[in-house]
């Protein structure tokens, strides 16, 4: 809801191949990056690891930061679609590979 009186659907629609690729790259780079990270110094196990890189994330915390920075750097046009993409696929995708990925780590009893 935040992200939509930024956004018109011509812009959305003009970044749709750059949103899917920044999409990617949050969620196969950034995703595992920090969730290796921020849990090196602990007991989690891999297998936990690799499932937490793909629990889906609710967006809020990139939407705030972006609105955050458009607010401080207006001629930042297209962080506001482009985020409005990482949330789209975030929240699409994640959620429908998760039951998935959790069978191929056998952490469900199917």
């Amino acid at each position: 809801m935040m992200v939509g009186p930024f956004v018109s659907l011509p812009m959305l629609m003009d970044t749709a191949l750059t949103g899917l690729l920044v999409s990617l790259l949050f969620m196969l780079v950034a995703r595992p990056i920090a969730v290796f990270a921020s849990l090196l110094v602990t007991n989690v196990t891999l297998k936990e690891k690799l499932f937490l890189c793909v629990v889906r994330e609710t967006g809020v915390i990139p939407v705030v930061l972006a609105v955050i920075t458009v607010s401080q750097f207006p001629t930042m046009t297209l962080l506001m679609p482009l985020t409005a993409w990482v949330v789209i696929w975030t929240l699409t995708l994640l959620p429908a590979i998760t039951p998935w990925w959790a069978t191929k780590l056998k952490m469900l009893n199917t």
